[in-house]
């Protein structure tokens, strides 16, 4: 049977129910357990099998909202001590390892948590965290003993198991929403006293959602602090428990990530995931992460995304809550992105996720600067993710700071020298051909960067790229030898030095062969001279002849420039 959703304390009796006497209380629990032994959940005679069940919103007024096809809050907002007395008896409840009381006292829970909540007391959340915490351990107890059945039934349950499977999400999806707001408050109140006690305005914090009070920290200890990162991670024990839970079968087998098998189709719900990516998020954003000792604790936190993002298959989600939470996580020179660095897939996404977030507006030629380390971090960190995101990456290079445009393209000669640019790989029209030219394009173009440094790099990289035999017979048509001679006006001795090292070593690492002299040259020259004449003579009036003939009088003169054999062939006559 499931079980009933009840109304919490009302507003106008609060005190009679904390001072009320023992025979009271068991008349209380008696009519409450009349109510749950009824068919009747409230005053509309709604029947218990046609309540809508609770679902994580995403938006708290989501839930104020009057519908037949969600939950519903039904009470306003609640004094600070109604909160004291439902904390107070939810703890009891605890010591009953009664978690089903959640029902009860949710909606009062609702307006303690919820995000513009009225009741800005940190006593009170710290509190309720704590006790959410252990009246989740015997829900944990439950929801294993049920996965035992569910995780052997098989896509359709029997109706009572469904029944209990149905019950279990629910209450487990009331115990993540309201940890993940009361974890918003309070770990945003610790941040914003941390940058505080660090002497540095606290602009992170400034553009949360939440607007938190100016005095709100005044009252916290460092015991409390001290508390609250135990608490912490309790919480990320809780998170641990929901992604990889493993149950066993009669056969001994080994289910992973059982926790999917309350649901059918086995797939748990995408808002409790993205609730859990948020909450380990949000602990991210503290500015302990920037020192160097905390890059160990750093990664174990970024972790616990990995069986979201891979075994959930909701890399596109978190991507998104990182991509959108860190525009303002600067103080972290984005060390997180190198811990994930192997997650291919969510690395795109955010990627995806960064390019929505440009900026439009075409007078602004400057990104953010949190914005712009991003692109770094992911440009030093997984240059392979550039591969298949290209296209949604090259309008970057529109926008300073020059740094960032550095980064991109440094990932561009990483790709263009890695595995996948491969000469068996790039055979016309396919997408590795037309990804490399795309790459290509964009470091010949920098060439003539407006920024010095940008231009003395992206010289360095073409380097790289002619040092590996890298080097596109594309782009050398495309001019890019003539690109680089413009270089050696540069008026930056650097830049010019750098230049004509790379002529030299596209001389001796040319594209056309393993020798680039001008004897084997010259004789190539005449051998081909000697067989058009032939051709000429034979018959001058094929179809086609002219535009060969044309096109090697073009090469000739060209290479004869290229390599002075003009000035050569002079200075022998003049020796003779």
């Amino acid at each position: 049977m499931s079980v009933m959703r009840g109304n919490g304390l009302d507003d106008g009796e609060h005190s009679p129910i904390a001072e009320s006497s023992g025979s009271e209380m068991d008349e209380q629990d008696e009519a409450m357990e009349d109510v749950q032994n009824s068919d009747i959940l409230d005053n509309d005679g709604v029947a218990s099998c046609y309540a809508a069940r609770f679902e994580i919103p995403d938006r708290d007024e989501d839930l104020l909202s009057r519908t037949t096809s969600s939950y519903v809050v039904k009470k306003e907002n609640i004094p600070i001590d109604t909160a004291q007395t439902v904390i107070r008896r939810l703890a009891s409840a605890t010591e009953e390892e009664d978690y089903e009381k959640i029902y009860v006292y949710f909606d009062d829970l609702f307006h303690i948590c919820r995000l513009d909540t009225t009741i800005r007391s940190w006593s009170i959340w710290l509190d309720l965290i704590r006790t959410l915490i252990e009246l989740f351990k015997p829900f944990k107890q439950s929801v294993v003993n049920v996965l035992c059945h569910a995780v052997s039934a098989g896509e359709n349950l029997p109706e009572n198991l469904a029944e209990v499977c149905a019950d279990r999400v629910e209450v487990l999806h009331m115990f993540v929403y309201l940890i993940q707001r009361l974890t918003f408050h309070i770990e945003g109140t610790v941040i914003k006293r941390a940058y505080e006690q660090l002497g540095t305005s606290a602009k992170e914090c400034e553009n949360r959602e939440s607007n938190e009070n100016d005095d709100l920290n005044e009252g916290i200890s460092e015991e409390d602090v001290v508390v609250w990162t135990d608490l912490r991670v309790e919480i990320l024990k809780i998170i641990r428990f929901i992604c990889y839970i493993n149950i066993r079968r009669g056969n001994s087998d080994s289910v992973e990530n059982a926790i999917r098998f309350l649901w059918r189709p086995a797939e748990p719900s995408t808002q409790m995931l993205r609730a859990l990516a948020a909450i380990i998020v949000n602990f991210a954003a503290h500015p302990r992460f920037a020192e160097t000792s905390s890059k160990p604790d750093l990664k174990e936190l970024f972790e616990y995304l990995r069986p979201i993002c891979v075994d959930f298959k909701l890399a596109s989600e978190v991507a998104r809550i990182i991509v959108k939470a860190s525009v303002n996580f600067e103080y972290l020179n984005y060390r997180h992105v190198k811990d994930i660095r192997d997650m291919d897939q969510m690395m795109s996404h955010m990627l995806y996720y960064a390019g929505m977030l440009r900026p439009r507006e075409a007078s602004l030629q400057c990104l953010p600067r949190p914005f712009a380390l991003l692109i770094e971090k992911i440009a030093e960190s997984a240059p392979e993710t550039f591969f298949e995101n290209v296209r949604g990456v090259v309008p970057f290079l529109e926008y300073d700071p020059p740094s960032m445009r550095s980064a991109i393209l440094k990932a561009f000669s990483q790709v263009v020298c890695g595995p996948d640019m491969k000469p068996r790989y790039l055979r016309p029209g396919r997408d590795a051909r037309i990804i490399r030219d795309i790459m290509t394009d964009q470091l010949q173009a920098h060439l003539a960067d407006n920024n010095l440094q940008v231009r003395l790099d992206v010289l360095h990289y073409w380097i790289t790229i002619a040092a590996n035999r890298r080097l596109p017979c594309d782009s050398v048509r495309k001019g890019l030898y003539f690109a680089v001679v413009e270089r050696l006006r540069d008026k930056s001795s650097p830049i010019r030095i750098d230049a004509m090292r790379l002529l030299v070593i596209c001389v001796l690492f040319n594209v056309y062969g393993d020798k680039l002299d001008f004897e084997s040259l010259s004789e190539i020259i005449r051998k081909l001279s000697a067989y058009k004449e032939q051709v000429e003579f034979v018959d001058p009036d094929r179809p086609g002849f002219f535009v060969v003939v044309d096109r090697f009088k073009s090469f000739e003169k060209k290479m004869r420039k290229m390599f002075g054999a003009d000035t050569r062939e002079q200075v022998v006559r003049e020796r003779q």
